[in-house]
């Protein structure tokens, strides 16, 4: 009497990330495929199981910002105000990770000051006025990377003397004068 038992055969699917690993019969697999593995059946004879491995792909991107030191910009929840890269992970729509980099410039804001002096009687031309009292006077400007550049003007008003004096000298002689 000869019985013949017949083989059997299975298949599972699974989904990881592409930086991730899936072992498999002790067996680390982290390409799209079909793994195939012979085991034995209840009944003695072969049983073949299928592994269906699905691998997603992990993704990044790179946002670059600038700003003026003056200023911040929020990433993910965090006012930055330094220049540097940011990484930060998120969940991709394949639910694997997405690196996303934050390349944030800080450029400066500068500042200057320009000593002036003028005489009482005159006056000093500054952004549109002519300025006769001493003071300091301040403007803001754009500088060569678009931040404030604040400029000072130091005004200072000197008077004008006067002096007088008296000479004596005789009908018969000159006086030499300047």
């Amino acid at each position: 009497n000869l019985t013949v038992n017949s083989t059997s055969s299975s298949s599972f699917n699974q989904t990881i990330c592409s930086n991730q690993s899936y072992t498999w019969n002790g067996i680390s697999q982290n390409t799209t495929g079909a793994y195939l593995d012979t085991f034995t059946n209840f009944k003695g004879c072969d049983s073949v199981v299928t592994l269906n491995l699905t691998v997603n792909p992990t993704s990044s991107s790179t946002l670059n910002k600038t700003i003026c030191s003056n200023q911040t910009y929020t990433w993910n929840g965090i006012a930055q105000n330094t220049t540097g890269a940011y990484l930060d992970t998120f969940v991709n729509f394949l639910g694997c990770d997405s690196v996303v980099t934050l390349n944030l410039t800080v450029n400066p804001v500068s500042a200057s000051t320009k000593f002036v002096s003028i005489c009482s009687n005159g006056s000093y031309f500054w952004n549109g006025a002519n300025l006769t009292t001493t003071g300091s006077y301040l403007d803001t400007f754009v500088n060569y990377l678009g931040c404030d550049s604040v400029v000072t003007l130091d005004l200072t008003v000197n008077p004008i003397s006067a002096s007088s004096f008296n000479e004596f000298i005789c009908s018969s002689t000159s006086y030499l004068w300047n």
